[in-house]
């Protein structure tokens, strides 16, 4: 078993509260037209199909922030000489473990992301045989990422003592 130096764990996670708080604001978007509208349901006008239109457009949005709060991912990284797991867990189903490794033709690289509105910032990504990319945490400073892609592509790459 190899000790702690030659282990690596990262952790990203979606915090308890942020879940609930999108659940909540999800629920509240998916009720409120009901309830504003509720004159217009019952009893049964022309005006009911608007109505309809309307509690439906704001389920498909509450919708989508009740799923990101129970099904927001917990992932968990373990980089160890040779092997790099990653177990991701949602609120509700069962995680997800994905086992990579160098003789697989994995691969690691430092990627930008350009994507947001706010600053820029990078991170250490990997790239399995099918394009697939699983992206750590982000750094501020190109400097950084490339801290962490050396610590982790040095452990990666090394091989596990029998």
């Amino acid at each position: 078993m190899p000790d702690e130096k030659q282990i690596l764990k990262f952790r990203d996670r979606m915090p308890v509260p942020l879940r609930a708080i999108l659940a909540g604001i999800g629920v509240f978007v998916v009720l409120m037209p009901f309830w504003e509208l509720r004159r217009l349901f019952w009893p049964v006008t022309p005006f009911t199909a608007i109505a309809a239109v309307f509690a439906l457009g704001a389920a498909s949005v509450g919708g989508a922030f009740i799923l990101g709060g129970l099904y927001g991912r917990n992932v968990f990284w373990t980089i160890r000489p040779g092997r790099i797991r990653i177990i991701a867990r949602s609120f509700i189903g069962r995680p997800r473990i994905l086992t990579f490794q160098p003789k697989d033709g994995t691969r690691l690289e430092v990627e930008e992301d350009t994507s947001s509105d706010g600053p820029d910032y990078w991170r250490v990504t990997l790239i399995d045989t099918d394009g697939r990319r699983f992206r750590m945490g982000k750094h501020a400073s190109p400097a950084g990422a490339e801290a962490e892609y050396r610590q982790v592509t040095r452990l990666f790459n090394s091989r596990a003592a029998a």
